[in-house]
């Protein structure tokens, strides 16, 4: 790794997003670098040009934050902020109404780690059926009202924090694979989900890191849930 380049997870930590993203990002070409192995090597100049030309990249909203402009969309209360950090999420919600998928990125980042888990298919199966993983992603768009249709995209789930590293080694996963069998999204700071699991603009928002297709879908839901707020 030369001078200019930066790892994966530096670059991550540097933009505020989750290796996964950042992997996307290169392999889309929003982000220079380079294959090393099965992982990348990153530019870090052009890590330090993304953050400066899109503020969106940097800092990453408080994850609270973004989890209850997410469980506000869903028709709750947000119950963990104060009245006040209250009030200004439904004005953020009110100006997201509209926004393309790239918006409502840069304003739900940070609320999760997404990791990429390979593991043995049985595994993996056992994951997907264990109490309190939650399924999200493409394979739930038809059950969220998404006008989308993706074939063979790899499974996502939502778990715990505190389950998840009890499970990942229960299960023999191996973490932060360059081909994933599976994503984990979990949540940071909070489980933001009552007992009946991720809420709609929950799931919507899990579409917005698939491809450009899904992430569409994932915005054009965000939007119908946002533009209530103006009523």
């Amino acid at each position: 790794m030369g001078l200019a380049d930066v790892s994966v997870a530096e670059a991550a930590s540097r933009l505020g997003l989750d290796r996964s993203r950042v992997r996307q990002l290169l392999r889309s070409g929003v982000l220079a670098g380079r294959r090393l192995g099965r992982d990348w090597v990153v530019s870090a100049e052009a890590v330090a040009d993304l953050a400066q030309r899109q503020p969106g990249y940097g800092r990453p909203p408080a994850p609270r934050r973004a989890w209850a402009l997410i469980d506000l969309l869903d028709g709750g209360d947000a119950a963990w902020l104060d009245p006040v950090a209250r009030s200004h999420v439904r004005a953020t919600a009110r100006a997201m109404a509209g926004s393309d998928a790239a918006g409502w990125q840069r304003v739900l980042r940070g609320r999760e780690d997404r990791v990429a888990v390979a593991g043995h298919r049985a595994s993996i199966d056992r994951l997907i059926q264990a109490d309190n993983v939650w399924p999200a992603g493409p394979a739930v768009a038809g059950r969220i009202g998404a006008n989308l249709v993706v074939a063979h995209a790899v499974p996502e789930v939502y778990v715990r924090s505190e389950d998840w590293d009890r499970l990942a080694r229960q299960l023999h996963l191996r973490v932060d694979v360059a081909e994933p069998h599976l994503w984990v999204r979990v949540p940071r700071r909070l489980w933001p989900f009552g007992p009946s699991g991720p809420g709609r603009a929950a799931l919507a928002a899990s579409l917005l890191d698939g491809e450009w297709r899904a992430a569409r879908a994932g915005a054009e839901l965000l939007n119908a849930a946002a533009a209530r707020f103006h009523l």
